[in-house]
């Protein structure tokens, strides 16, 4: 079993976060809220940097390819499919 970086899981989650209506600000706010249980490097940056590609252009096509799951997600979320 291969371990996956934190930094991927993060981008990976912020983006599953834009894909179920998360703004911007509430993403941030999740990452720092959940990043001082961790041991990081300048934390507020890396939460921001990370925020900035989840709602770039440049993750356009991994939300494109992701909304087709946007109710499944929220249901995980712990909230309605719609």
């Amino acid at each position: 079993m291969s371990v996956m970086d934190e930094s991927r899981i993060d981008s990976m989650t912020a983006v599953r976060m834009r894909v179920t209506g998360w703004t911007q600000n509430k993403v941030l706010g999740a990452m720092l809220a959940v990043g001082e249980l961790r041991q990081n490097h300048d934390h507020e940056d890396y939460c921001l940097r990370t925020v900035l590609w989840a709602f770039s252009p440049g993750a356009d096509a991994q939300v494109a390819a992701l909304g087709k799951y946007a109710g499944n997600f929220r249901r995980i979320e712990g909230r309605r499919a719609s």
